[in-house]
């Protein structure tokens, strides 16, 4: 299972240093971070309901949180794959920020890989 890779350059919430590099492992999953799969178990700290932002994941994370590194995070919480399914009308649910880097710092704690 693969915990947090140190990346240099890169934002706490880069979706890059959650992932292996599965050049090297064949069949590897590259959604098998255990930061993917821990983040679908915070509890829900709010709800937003897309209106003028259809298909901009980093509008809604901006709004939300401050800041649009999270936009992959506001749509993996929402099982949803694709920008595309931000339409108007849609409730997101999302966690704090408090939250998110508690977690983050529990895998940073435990190593990489």
């Amino acid at each position: 299972m693969f915990f947090i890779s140190s990346i240099p350059g890169q934002t706490r919430f880069d979706l890059a240093q959650f992932m292996d590099d599965v050049t090297d492992a064949p069949g590897a999953d590259p959604l098998t971070s255990y930061f993917l799969i821990k983040l679908k178990s915070l509890p829900v700290r709010g709800q937003y309901v897309v209106q003028t932002e259809e298909n901009r994941p980093d509008l809604i994370a901006s709004r939300i949180y401050g800041s649009t590194q999270y936009w992959w995070i506001l749509l993996l919480y929402n099982d949803m794959f694709s920008p595309t399914e931000l339409v108007a009308g849609v409730v997101l649910n999302y966690p704090s920020p408090t939250d998110l880097s508690t977690l983050y710092f529990r895998l940073n704690s435990l190593g990489h890989h």
